[in-house]
């Protein structure tokens, strides 16, 4: 997502479909001279930069998917970014699958025949996208807000000025980084506990939660009644998300089959990720909401970083010969990362308060 702000914003001054064109455009030149570089063994600067027109352009297709949905279905705007953001999840999961049945010989991966597979297959879907992502206009019948009060359009500037923005990007950070601090040290905290786990399931687990509840809090954001706070929709996944931490940092996974840490952590991380979207386009509105989520969405990597340091510090400091083994190794980062997680979630409620304050 790093260069969600600036496509955020092109967006906003373009429009969906010719975001979906850019990265078709993006794709293309990416992998396509990634291949030619893998290939030819080239600089590692030149795969360097194919990487991050990649990236720019999975941003592109990522935004403008994720805006399209919420202005044409804004009366069912959650399950309509769930099942977008959904299925953007799910992509890896069945082009890792093709990979290995069709870009595998002699049990070694075809590189270059698979990066030119990408470029085509990912620059048509551009294409496509370029034609469909139309915004259909709306009826004038007024929709049902998630936060009570009238409905916002925000401008940039407001948006910059606005403090709860800045808390609701705090929170965003400590509990999305905190997902990600799993995601990304699943594997050595698994192996601290079990070498002989398999990390593989753990990601399956992981990832077949997070696409149900993204589903689920999606569907939830719409169809609960109005007098239910959708605060709740966030506040529920946190405190899963701090709690998992907390009982990995003391110990429990010792005891407890690891499966339910992968199970729960992957509830709280797609819950969490569904609903925030939704409730920055129900609080911000939906005319600049690709520039505002495109803003907040470099919470999770400035969390993931941060976390990620912590964590590898306190592994290496407890490691021999480059491996650790026992609660101490994870014990520190993970008490940090639950107890920062509690200060997110209150850090949301004021950011709620400041939401209905606002709107009334």
């Amino acid at each position: 997502m790093n260069f969600s702000v600036l496509i955020g914003i092109s967006s906003t001054h373009a429009s969906d479909a010719r975001l979906s064109l850019l990265s078709s455009f993006l794709f293309v030149l990416g992998y396509i001279f990634a291949a030619q570089s893998f290939r030819h063994s080239w600089s590692a600067w030149v795969m360097i930069i194919c990487f991050i027109l990649i990236g720019a352009g999975t941003t592109a297709s990522y935004l403008s998917g994720v805006s399209a949905a919420a202005k044409n279905y804004p009366h069912r705007r959650g399950l309509a970014i769930s099942l977008t953001i959904s299925s953007f999840g799910l992509s890896g999961l069945w082009i890792s699958q093709l990979a290995s049945w069709f870009f595998i010989k002699e049990d070694v991966v075809q590189v270059d025949r698979l990066f030119n597979f990408l470029g085509i297959l990912l620059g048509v879907v551009g294409i496509i996208g370029w034609i469909g992502l139309r915004i259909i206009p709306q009826s004038d019948e007024e929709e049902e807000p998630l936060i009570q009060g009238p409905l916002l359009t925000t401008t940039l500037k407001e948006f910059i000025r606005d403090w709860t923005a800045y808390v609701y990007l705090f929170s965003l950070i400590l509990l999305l980084g905190a997902g990600d601090l799993w995601v990304n040290t699943m594997g050595t905290l698994l192996y601290s506990l079990d070498p002989g786990g398999n990390p593989a399931n753990q990601v399956s687990i992981f990832a077949f939660f997070s696409t149900v509840s993204r589903l689920l809090f999606g569907a939830l954001c719409d169809f609960l009644p109005s007098r239910i706070p959708r605060l709740w929709l966030f506040v529920i996944p946190a405190v899963i998300m701090a709690a998992t931490h907390l009982l990995i940092a003391v110990g429990v996974f010792e005891i407890w089959p690891f499966n339910i840490a992968s199970l729960l952590i992957g509830i709280a991380y797609g819950s969490l990720f569904t609903v925030a979207p939704v409730l920055t386009s129900s609080s911000w509105g939906l005319e600049n909401f690709a520039t505002f989520w495109g803003i907040l969405a470099y919470s999770p990597m400035i969390g993931a970083l941060v976390f990620g340091c912590l964590y590898s510090s306190f592994y290496d400091s407890r490691a021999r010969d480059g491996v650790c083994f026992g609660n101490g190794c994870y014990r520190d980062a993970y008490l940090i990362s639950g107890g920062c997680s509690i200060i997110g979630i209150l850090g949301m409620i004021v950011v709620w308060r400041g939401w209905k304050l606002k709107r009334n």
